[in-house]
């Protein structure tokens, strides 16, 4: 966001030292021209999902730290995009909760809708990657014995600060 606007913008950089963002058409590959420094920028969440999709307990360290199982299968569970707030917003901890944690978490922004895709064809779904914060209300999540309302606040789910193209990654797995 700048000057009391929305834009969408493309991260300059050289090896590890960031330039800049040059503003961007919202179809990605139309660049405007405008330049903007990073100390500019107030940066807004990189994607507006219809839903949030995650799976928990996915780490052993973190199973073996909450006392879980390890499960046989994904335990899934949503956030709401309302709990989605954009990269160095801040996170309001409820008044309910005296233990908020935070999860670091890798996020798969999906591009396009699919069902039943064979894994060879991640590539042609998968829009990009970025930073996501499962914040987690942890009293609340135990005393309830599921997860809907300790992880779905308002700002429980910083995002970002922008997405990183399949194509720019080594992903030789």
């Amino acid at each position: 966001m700048l000057r009391g606007g929305e834009m969408y913008g493309r991260i300059e950089h050289r090896g590890e030292v960031y330039q800049g963002i040059i503003q961007i058409d919202k179809d990605i590959l139309k660049i405007d021209g405008e330049n903007f420094s990073m100390e500019e920028i107030r940066f807004l969440p990189p994607v507006v999902p219809s839903k949030i999709v995650c799976v928990g307990v996915n780490y052993l360290d973190h199973a073996g730290e909450m006392k879980h199982d390890i499960p046989e299968e994904p335990i899934i569970f949503l956030k709401p995009p309302s709990s989605l707030v954009g990269h160095g917003d801040y996170i309001i901890l409820p008044e309910c909760s005296n233990r908020v944690d935070y999860e670091g978490e890798l996020a798969v922004v999906i591009g396009k809708k699919g069902k039943n895709i064979p894994s060879e064809e991640w590539r042609d779904y998968v829009m990009g990657f970025t930073c996501f914060n499962d914040v987690t209300a942890r009293d609340l999540q135990r005393k309830d014995g599921q997860w809907t309302r300790g992880k779905s606040f308002d700002t429980f789910a910083p995002v970002g600060p922008w997405i990183t193209f399949p194509d720019s990654l080594d992903l030789s797995i």
